[in-house]
């Protein structure tokens, strides 16, 4: 199936759909599997899949189905955006503490506060980090910003990630993007993760 243009009806506030990572276009895939600690033969192996991603979006949680190509992989999650603290265990990633939440930043001189996951994770997430989590978002007239903010711990391999889902637009279109800070230790780095819509979820 191949990318449409994303409607003016999804928003972070409904972003049911079917959606599709382009790799392509997307950076710090590889540098991100490689601090979470997945071996390199399954990197390969999830660099060739393709994985769609279902999503149903509901008041206060989205309902998630990953189905890959290439790599045997049918994966249900439910995202509770209520930020809540849970324990999970995840193919591929393990056991993990999450915890998710719409954001309505107010303006653009509003930063993120870094996550409390981690012992070092002030340390290690500075302000350029934050600031980066935030920029280059489709904002409102008044710089107000609506998000999806994301964190999780793995307690199995020892990594964090803070992640931000927005809209920006890129060469002229409306994307879907990820923005990830992840870091294990002293070692950290950053992915901007862009997803392509499919359309609307089939019956």
């Amino acid at each position: 199936m191949s990318a449409v243009p994303i409607p003016d009806t999804v928003t972070i506030h409904d972003l049911s759909g079917e959606w599709v990572m382009d790799k392509a276009r997307s950076k710090g895939i590889e540098e991100a599997m490689g601090i979470q600690g997945i071996s390199w033969f399954l990197r390969k192996a999830i660099g060739l899949a393709t994985v769609t991603l279902k999503l149903t979006h509901k008041p206060g949680s989205i309902e998630t189905l990953s189905q890959g190509t290439g790599v045997p992989m049918s994966v249900a999650e439910t995202i509770n955006l209520d930020w809540t603290e849970r324990d999970k265990k995840l193919p591929i990633f393990g056991a993990v503490k999450t915890r998710n939440r719409e954001v309505t930043v107010q303006s653009s001189t509003t930063s993120l506060e870094a996550s409390s996951y981690g012992a070092d994770a002030a340390a290690v997430e500075n302000a350029e980090d934050l600031s980066w989590l935030l920029a280059d978002w489709i904002r409102g007239e008044d710089g107000g910003l609506e998000i999806i903010e994301s964190q999780v711990l793995s307690t199995d391999a020892g990594w964090v990630s803070h992640q931000v889902w927005g809209f920006e637009i890129i060469d002229g279109k409306k994307e879907h993007v990820r923005k990830v800070v992840l870091w294990k230790g002293a070692q950290k780095t950053r992915a901007h993760l862009i997803y392509q819509y499919l359309g609307p979820l089939k019956a």
